[in-house]
């Protein structure tokens, strides 16, 4: 009888050392793949009864969760993720499913997470996590709990939108290609704001990000283009800006005589606007003005038709913002 009680009392031991309380470990559990190296999943914060899912540009994710004895649950948005769960003491490795997660002490601790919901446009196919990785950086545009109109720079957090062209030119490098995360209630009006002063720094292609599915790892969101005139830079900019571009195609007046444009206006993408652009045919060339108080879903579609008929007929269709 005692040789079973002593049994018992080590395998009592032994269960209560694989438990897991998340309040046991202060920092971050990292994803990694059947090679130990970083696997492209969202990162793990645990606080309290919540945690926090981070991506690759530090889009965050809030659920609450229950851990049962071989499971733990996601309370997320609208839906409950449910994984095999296991953990090990000995090594301080989660696995979650097929993926091993491995604690790093300090990460995110004392970091302001912050939080929000982007705007869930889901107009085109997903893209991966790996596909995502292959732009140079990201920010974050987002209202606060207050109704503030915020950006998220690395882990800065800012309502000084001046401060975007010198992001533009971190570790002492230009940002080519970039993305940009966008929170619900934010404006086209709000996202050329950004366009114009990340135009002044040569960037001029952009990936709207719109939606993240947590289910799935996977993102949704639009490659977008856009233009300036000079005057428009010269009219807008807070500070003297030499010219970017100072060969005819970015003077306006001196564009629109030498090649005879044709110009087009939408006020919002509509059945009527649809059909004025299906007219458009390779033998002519285009201005259309954009009128920056669209809604930005209608806008992402305009841009779409515009790209098709781009492909389509082998043009270059020039676009301008009004109502800047």
């Amino acid at each position: 009888m005692k040789k079973f009680y002593a049994i018992l009392l080590l395998s009592i031991i032994f269960s209560c050392k694989e438990k897991f309380n998340p309040n046991e470990f202060r920092g971050t559990w990292i994803p990694l793949d059947n090679k130990g190296a970083y696997a492209n999943l969202p990162s793990i914060t645990f606080q309290n009864d919540s945690l926090y899912l981070h991506d690759i540009y530090t889009y965050n994710s809030f659920a609450s969760y229950k851990i049962r004895s071989k499971s733990i649950e996601f309370f997320v948005k609208n839906d409950t993720l449910k994984y095999d769960f296991n953990f090990s003491r000995k090594d301080s490795i989660l696995k979650i499913n097929d993926n091993d997660y491995m604690f790093m002490e300090g990460y995110h601790d004392g970091i302001e997470i912050v939080n929000y919901d982007l705007i869930n446009l889901r107009i085109n196919q997903p893209i991966s996590p790996d596909s995502l990785s292959n732009y140079q950086s990201a920010f974050h545009i987002f209202r606060d709990k207050k109704g503030i109109l915020k950006l998220k720079l690395n882990d800065k957090t800012t309502s000084d939108f001046n401060l975007l062209p010198s992001f533009a030119f971190q570790k002492h490098r230009q940002v080519k290609n970039i993305v940009i995360y966008i929170g619900e209630n934010i404006t086209l009006r709000e996202i050329v704001k950004c366009y114009f002063l990340l135009y002044q720094v040569n960037i001029n292609q952009v990936f709207l990000l719109t939606d993240f599915d947590i289910k799935n790892n996977t993102y949704y969101g639009f490659l977008d283009n856009f233009e300036f005139w000079q005057n428009q830079i010269n009219e807008l900019s807070t500070e003297k800006i030499e010219p970017i571009i100072t060969i005819i195609e970015n003077q306006k007046k001196k564009y629109l005589k030498k090649y005879s444009i044709q110009i087009i206006l939408v006020n919002q993408f509509d059945e009527k606007s649809n059909i004025l652009l299906d007219t458009i045919d390779k033998t002519g060339n285009y201005l259309i003005k954009i009128n920056s108080e669209m809604s930005l879903e209608k806008y992402i579609l305009l841009k779409e038709k515009i790209f098709m008929i781009e492909n389509k007929e082998g043009i270059k269709i020039r676009t301008e913002f009004i109502n800047l």
